[in-house]
């Protein structure tokens, strides 16, 4: 479900495609947890891999080139990829190019 295109992540947090987990005391600050379903990030994140992962409230993100996130976009769905500065917003890039091409996520 949530690599459909318009899903609101949050809106269904509670869905039963969201793999949910009990709080780990690691990671305190965690709004909740994905279990990687593709394999546009293999062999540096793979499918079944367990993110922790923590929302960032809207224009107070901390994007760090290069590095990677989860983003939920309104035109590829919820996406794990390496966000780079784009003249357009950011550029999304995965590790496996040929079967994932890179996209410009707007601002």
């Amino acid at each position: 479900m949530y690599n459909e295109p318009e899903v609101d992540v949050y809106e269904d947090i509670l869905d039963q495609e969201t793999d949910m987990a009990p709080a780990v005391k690691q990671f305190p600050k965690t709004d909740m947890y994905y279990r990687i379903k593709s394999r546009a990030m293999e062999n540096y994140i793979c499918s079944g891999d367990v993110l922790a992962l923590t929302a960032y409230p809207q224009g107070q993100e901390r994007i760090v080139p290069g590095d990677p996130y989860v983003i939920d976009t309104n035109t590829n769905g919820l996406v794990t990829r390496l966000l780079y500065n784009h003249p357009d917003g950011f550029l999304a890039r995965s590790h496996n190019p040929e079967r994932y091409p890179d996209f410009v996520i707007t601002r």
